[in-house]
């Protein structure tokens, strides 16, 4: 979970105005976060993963 919420909390903080994002966008972080807050961690990490790299960052591979 803590995996989770810093990448929301990066999502959040670093892709955009949270005024200006798409309904998609938002959508997606949303439910990608509360996959995670319900024990689906493997479903939602990857969405909010995708959602950084299309704003531009550049994440470190983690070892599983």
């Amino acid at each position: 979970m803590a995996r989770c919420s810093h990448l929301y909390d990066l999502w959040w903080r670093y892709d955009e105005d949270p005024v200006f994002f798409g309904l998609a966008e938002k959508s997606y972080a949303e439910l990608a976060l509360y996959d995670c807050q319900r024990g689906r961690s493997a479903e939602g990490i990857p969405v909010l993963e995708r959602l950084l790299r299309q704003g531009g960052f550049n994440l470190p591979q983690l070892e599983r």
